[in-house]
């Protein structure tokens, strides 16, 4: 079967999922994650979706932040000082034309992040 697709924890304990290939991006979106998690991709370049579980609306300011960061890590804009990050419930995420991995998103906010690896700062979690 296909592999699991990566997991950390953000420094509250919530959990993130993201994917670094067009399927991998497709199964996180719409196979893993729940309507009410928060979706994330970096703005106007190719990058990984990540998706902070939002049980019970436990995701703060802090959360959106190092998930928006990874984001940006996980895209072509990695080496840049300050990436504009995208962010919205997952249930305003719809698959669009154009291949896995393709989307169409409704009421994306959006925050400025540093990108920042995630091995150097969140746990990892197989």
């Amino acid at each position: 079967g296909a592999p699991a697709p990566r997991r950390y924890l953000t420094s509250r304990g919530l959990e993130l999922l993201f994917g670094r290939s067009a399927a991998e991006n497709h199964d996180v979106t719409f196979k893993l994650a729940r309507r009410e998690d928060i979706w994330f991709h970096v703005l106007d370049a190719p990058g990984g979706h990540v998706v902070l579980r939002n049980r019970e609306g436990r995701a703060n300011r802090e959360d959106i932040a190092e998930a928006a960061a990874l984001a940006a890590f996980l895209s072509e804009r990695r080496t840049e000082g300050h990436v504009d990050v995208q962010y919205t419930e997952r249930k305003h995420v719809q698959p669009s034309g154009g291949g896995k991995g393709r989307v169409r998103v409704t009421h994306a906010e959006v925050i400025r992040v540093t990108p920042q690896d995630p091995a150097g700062r969140l746990r990892g979690r197989s």
